[in-house]
C-alpha cells in the first residue's frame, strides 16, 4: 500500500512504455496487465502521487479503447483486455474521486455497451449439430423438458463475465462521484435496471442491484447541491422506475446470496 510509494518512479514508466509500445494482437494480455498494474499501484500510494501520472494513463487506457472498438461499436468479446480495461478505470477512479469526471465521457459509453452485451443464447435440440459450440468461451448445458426430450442451451461465458464488469464498474462509479455522476444517471438506469432480472448470471442481477442506490443517491445529491437539470420530478421518476422491477424480482430471486442483495439495496432505495 503506502509503503510502495518509494518504488512509484521505478515501475510506473516501463508499465507506460508497455501501452505506449507494446502493439499489437499478441500483446493484448500484456498490455491487460499492465493496465492492472498501474492501476494498483495508484491505489496503492494514492491521489497525490499518482496525479503527476494519471493523465498519461488515461490517455493510453482510452486511445487502446479507440484503436480497438470494433465495427459494431463495442471491444471485440474475445480480447482479454476489456476486463482489465473495466477494472483498471474503476480503480483509477476510486484513486482520484471527483477528479475522474473529465474522462466519464470516455469510458461511460463502451460500460453501458459492455453491460448490454448479447451473450448470445442459443436453444437447440440435444442432437443438434453447432459449430459455435468448439469456440472458446462457449459453454453448453444438456437439460431435460418436463414434457420428454433434450434441448441443449448454449452461452458465451465471456459476455456474461463482461456484463458483470461493465454493471460492477457502473455502481463504482456512481458511488465515488456521486453528485457529479447526475448526467449519466438517467442511460446509465435504462441500461442496468432490466438487468434486476438477468436470469443467466447470479453476478449480472446483484451488479445491477447494487448499482440502485448509488444512481438513487447520486440524483438526491445533485438535487441537494443545486445541479442543473436535478428536479424532484426526476428523482421520483427514477424511484418509481426502479419499485416494480426490485418488488418483482424479491418475490422470485432464485438465489439466497442474491436474495440478501436484492433486500439491502432495495431497502436503501425504498
Amino acid at each position: 500500500e503506502g509503503d510502495f510509494k518509494p518504488y512509484y518512479a521505478n515501475f510506473i514508466p516501463g508499465l507506460k512504455g508497455i501501452l505506449q509500445n507494446a502493439n499489437g494482437k499478441e500483446y493484448r494480455m500484456l498490455r491487460g496487465k499492465a493496465m492492472e498494474c498501474i492501476s494498483l499501484i495508484g491505489v496503492a500510494v494514492g491521489k497525490e502521487a499518482f496525479a503527476q501520472d494519471d493523465k498519461d494513463v488515461m490517455d493510453l487506457i482510452i486511445k487502446t479503447q479507440h484503436a480497438t472498438v470494433a465495427e459494431e461499436g463495442r471491444l471485440d468479446s474475445d480480447d482479454p483486455q476489456i476486463s482489465f480495461m473495466l477494472q483498471a478505470c474503476g480503480r483509477i477512479c476510486k484513486c482520484l474521486g471527483e477528479q475522474f469526471q473529465p474522462y466519464l465521457p470516455y469510458v461511460i459509453p463502451p460500460l453501458i455497451n459492455s453491460a448490454n452485451a448479447d451473450p448470445e443464447l442459443k436453444v437447440l435440440d440435444a442432437d443438434d449439430d453447432d459449430d459455435q459450440e468448439d469456440e472458446e468461451g462457449i459453454e453448453s448445458v444438456t437439460v431435460a423438458l418436463r414434457g420428454g426430450g433434450h434441448k441443449r442451451i448454449s452461452i458465451r461465458t465471456s459476455a456474461l463475465e463482461e456484463k458483470a464488469t461493465a454493471c460492477t464498474m457502473l455502481s463504482t462509479y456512481a458511488e465515488e462521484l456521486k453528485e457529479a455522476f447526475f448526467p449519466y444517471v438517467s442511460q446509465v438506469a435504462q441500461a442496468l435496471i432490466p438487468l434486476i432480472k438477468f436470469q443467466y448470471l447470479d453476478d449480472v442481477r446483484t451488479a445491477a442491484m447494487g448499482a440502485m442506490p448509488e444512481l438513487l443517491s447520486s440524483c438526491v445529491g445533485a438535487l441537494k447541491v443545486g445541479v442543473q437539470g436535478a428536479t424532484p420530478e426526476i428523482v421520483c421518476q427514477l424511484k418509481d422506475t426502479m419499485f416494480e422491477p426490485i418488488l418483482e424480482q424479491l418475490v422470485h430471486e432464485p438465489d439466497p446470496e442474491s436474495l440478501a442483495v436484492v433486500l439491502d439495496s432495495g431497502n436503501m432505495v425504498i
